[in-house]
């Protein structure tokens, strides 16, 4: 769990950016 929460979280900053 903490492994998809960790990829989400840096998907996440890619789309910000």
């Amino acid at each position: 769990m903490g492994n998809l929460m960790q990829v989400q979280n840096t998907k996440s900053e890619v789309m910000i950016i």
